[in-house]
C-alpha cells in the first residue's frame, strides 16, 4: 500500500519536474493540461488508482511549467533616467556592494555599486545608466554568474553612467521594516562590552549578519564542518522550534492550551524571522517549520513529513525560481532525510539507557543530514568534512544554548546597568569558538577540490534515496536496485570526463594564459605566474579530473599559434593558423595578416581596449576572424 504523504509527494515533484522542463526550454501548451485532466477525471470515476495519480502528476507537471516564467532575453538600451527600488542585497565583495533592484516596468535588474555606496531594501532613486545583459563566464570553468543570476529572473544589469543617485521617498515594505529592525538590534549590541570576536558570533547567529566575522574564522568553521552553524538555517529555525515547543507545553493544562500551544510557536518563530532581518532563506525555512509544527500538533502518524511537502509545494507556488535556490534545496534534502529516517534510527536503541539515547540520535541526526546533502554539498562545493560528526556531537548540543546566550546579550543591550553580568556570556561564546578552532586544526581531515558532475550528484542521489528506501524495510528487491545503482554509480567515476580541448587561450584579466592537455597533465603557459593564474589552473584541473599541473614560460610560438608580444617582433611561419596578441604590441597588424597569412587572431586579456577595437575592425576589412577573450571568453585552439 502507498505511503501516506505519497499523493502530496506526488504533486510536489511533478510540479517541481515542470519547472525544470520549463528552464531547458520545453514550452507549456494548455491543451495537454486539458487532456491530463480529463484522463484525471475518468481515472477518478473508474477507480483507477494508479492512473489517476499518474493523471494527476501530468496535471502538475504542465502547471509547473506555465507558472515558471524564465527571463526573456534583453538586449542593450541607451542610456536613460531610470527610477529603482532596492528589492534586495546580494553579496559584498572587495569590488563592491551588489543588489537586485526592480524597475517601474516590472523588470528586475543587477545593480553593482562601490564600497562607499550602502543602501537598503526599500531605498528609492533616480539613476542615469544603461541596461545591458549580464556578462558569460570569460572561461569555461568560471562561475556562471550570468545563468546564476537568470534563474533569480535577473537578465540585465544597470550600469550607472553619472555617479550621482538622485534619492527619492522610500517604498515601504515588511522586508524594509525587518531590515531597519535588525539594523537597530547590531547597532545596540556593539554598544555592549563584549569582546568583538562574541559580537561577531551573536550576530551571525541571531541577527544573520556575518560582515564582522573574519575569514579565519570562517575558514575554521569550514574545516569543522560546521559552516552551517553560521548562517541561519533550517537547523537554526528547528532547534528555536523546540525550545518553544518547550516553553508552550504548559500552555495544554488551561481551556483551549492545545490550540495555543500550537500556534504560540509559530508566532514567536516569525518574529525570530523579523529579528534576523527577515532574508529569503530565513522565511523559507520558518515557512517550511510552520508547518512542520502544524503536522507535529496534529499527532497523527506522518503528519510531520506530511507538513514539509506541504511547505514545499506552497513555495514553489509562490516563487518556482526557489528550486534553484542552493539553500533551498540544501535544506530540504536534510529536513525530508530527518524526517524520514530519524524516527527508524531512534528504534533501534528504544531499548537503551536515556543518555545513550542522547548520544545516538546526535551521532545519527548528523550522520543522515549529511548523507540526505552530500550529492549536493559535493556537486556544489567539491568538498567534504570528514570531522562533521564531531561538530555534530561537540557543537550542535549547546547551540540550543548559544542562541538562548545571544538573544540574552541583546536584550541585556538595552539595559547598561548590568552589563557586568555578560562576562560569563562572553566566555560561553569564546569557549565555543575555542571548540571550532580545535576540530579545525585536523586539517588532514578536510578534503578540497573534489571533481563532482551534475550527473554523479544524479546518481549519487538516487543511491541515498534508495539506501534510505532499503533501511526502512530491508528486502532482496530493494538490495538489488540499489546494488545495480551503486554499480552504476562507480563505474561513471571510472568513465572518461569532459573530454577537453587539447589546448585554451584562457582569459585572464592583464594577464596571459594558455593551458594545454597533455595526458593527464595541464600545462600551463604563462609569463606570470599570479594567484589569478594558479587558481584558474587548478579549476581547470578539477574541472576535467587532471592527475597534475606544469607551469612554463609563454614562448613565442605554440604548434601552429604565433604569439606577438609588447616588442611586436615574430618570425615568418608558413604553418601559422593562428596569431595571439598579447600586452598591447605596437604592431602593423595589416602587414602581419598579409606575411603570416592566418586564419584567426586572438587578442588576450592583456591588451587594452583601444587596440582590440581597432584590431577587430581591421580584421573585419581583411575577412579575418577575431576573437577577444574580455569580450567573447577563452578560446579553444583545438
Amino acid at each position: 500500500m502507498p505511503h501516506p504523504s505519497a499523493p502530496i509527494a506526488v504533486i510536489t515533484l511533478a510540479f517541481g519536474a515542470g519547472i525544470l522542463l520549463r528552464e531547458v526550454g520545453v514550452q507549456p501548451h494548455f491543451l495537454y493540461l486539458v487532456l491530463s485532466a480529463a484522463a484525471l477525471g475518468v481515472n477518478h470515476v473508474k477507480r483507477w488508482y494508479y492512473l489517476f495519480w499518474a493523471a494527476a502528476a501530468g496535471c502538475f507537471l504542465i502547471l509547473g511549467t506555465m507558472r515558471y516564467m524564465p527571463p526573456e532575453n534583453a538586449l542593450t538600451s541607451s542610456p536613460n533616467l531610470h527610477e529603482i527600488t532596492i528589492s534586495k542585497t546580494l553579496n559584498t565583495n572587495s569590488f563592491g556592494h551588489q543588489y537586485i533592484i526592480k524597475t517601474p516596468s516590472g523588470e528586475w535588474v543587477l545593480l553593482q555599486t562601490d564600497l562607499d555606496k550602502v543602501f537598503t531594501t526599500g531605498d528609492r532613486f533616480l539613476i542615469y545608466g544603461t541596461l545591458a545583459p549580464i556578462a558569460p563566464p570569460k572561461n569555461p570553468i568560471d562561475f556562471d554568474f550570468k545563468t546564476y543570476m537568470r534563474r533569480k529572473g535577473v537578465s540585465r544589469k544597470l550600469s550607472p553612467v553619472t555617479p550621482e543617485f538622485i534619492p527619492l521617498s522610500a517604498a515601504a515594505s515588511p522586508r524594509r521594516w525587518a531590515h531597519n529592525l535588525q539594523q537597530r538590534l547590531t547597532r545596540q549590541l556593539q554598544k555592549n562590552p563584549l569582546s568583538t570576536d562574541s559580537k561577531a558570533l551573536v550576530m551571525a547567529l541571531i541577527l544573520g549578519n556575518k560582515t564582522d566575522l573574519t575569514e579565519e574564522r570562517i575558514t575554521q568553521y569550514k574545516r569543522a564542518g560546521a559552516m552551517h552553524l553560521l548562517a541561519i538555517s533550517g537547523l537554526h529555525v528547528g532547534i528555536v522550534l523546540m525550545l518553544l515547543r518547550f516553553l508552550a507545553a504548559p500552555l495544554k493544562r488551561i481551556p483551549y492550551g492545545g490550540v495555543l500551544a500550537a500556534i504560540f510557536p509559530i508566532v514567536l518563530l516569525w518574529c525570530f524571522a523579523l529579528i534576523t532581518g527577515g532574508s529569503p532563506s530565513v522565511v523559507r525555512a520558518v515557512t517550511m517549520f510552520s508547518f512542520l509544527q502544524v503536522g507535529l500538533a496534529l499527532r497523527r502518524k506522518n503528519a510531520s513529513i506530511q507538513g514539509v511537502w506541504v511547505s514545499c509545494i506552497v513555495l514553489l507556488v509562490a516563487q518556482p525560481r526557489l528550486l534553484f535556490d542552493v539553500g533551498f534545496q540544501l535544506s530540504y534534502s536534510a529536513v525530508f532525510g530527518i524526517v524520514w529516517m530519524m524516527p527508524h534510527w531512534q528504534h533501534l536503541f528504544a531499548k537503551t539507557n536515556r543518555f545513550v539515547r542522547y548520544l545516538t540520535s546526535l551521532m545519527g541526526l548528523g550522520c543522515i543530514a549529511q548523507l540526505s546533502v552530500l550529492p549536493l554539498s559535493l556537486y556544489y562545493f567539491h568538498q567534504f568534512p570528514m570531522l562533521f560528526w564531531v561538530s555534530n556531537l561537540v557543537l550542535v548540543p549547546f547551540l540550543g544554548i548559544i542562541l538562548l546566550a545571544g538573544i540574552g546579550c541583546i536584550v541585556v543591550s538595552f539595559f547598561p546597568s548590568i552589563y557586568g553580568d555578560l562576562n560569563v556570556m562572553d566566555s560561553v561564546f569564546q569557549g565555543y569558538q575555542w571548540v571550532v578552532e580545535w576540530i579545525a586544526q585536523w586539517e588532514t581531515f578536510f578534503i578540497e577540490q573534489i571533481p563532482f558532475r551534475g550527473s554523479d550528484a544524479v546518481l549519487l542521489g538516487a543511491v541515498v534515496v534508495l539506501l534510505f528506501y532499503f533501511l526502512q524495510r530491508p528486502n532482496k528487491q530493494k538490495a538489488v536496485v540499489l546494488g545495480v545503482v551503486s554499480i552504476l554509480l562507480h563505474g561513471q567515476f571510472y568513465l572518461d570526463w569532459n573530454s577537453s580541448p587539447k589546448a585554451w587561450v584562457a582569459h585572464a584579466y592583464k594577464n596571459s594564459m594558455l593551458v594545454a592537455v597533455n595526458e593527464n597533465t595541464l600545462r600551463v603557459f604563462t609569463p606570470h605566474k599570479t594567484q589569478k593564474i594558479v587558481r584558474v589552473a587548478e579549476q581547470f584541473q578539477q574541472h576535467y579530473r587532471l592527475d597534475s599541473i606544469e607551469y612554463k614560460p609563454l614562448q613565442h610560438t605554440y604548434q601552429n599559434v604565433l604569439v606577438v608580444d609588447r616588442l611586436g617582433i615574430y618570425l615568418e611561419n608558413e604553418n601559422v593558423k593562428t596569431v595571439l596578441l598579447r600586452q598591447s604590441p605596437k604592431v602593423h597588424l595589416e602587414a602581419l595578416i598579409d606575411s603570416a597569412q592566418p586564419k584567426l587572431i586572438i587578442a588576450d586579456g592583456s591588451n587594452y581596449p583601444s587596440f582590440i577595437r581597432r584590431w577587430e575592425k581591421t580584421c573585419a576589412e581583411k575577412n579575418i576572424r577575431f576573437h577577444a577573450t574580455e569580450k567573447d571568453g577563452a578560446y579553444p585552439l583545438n
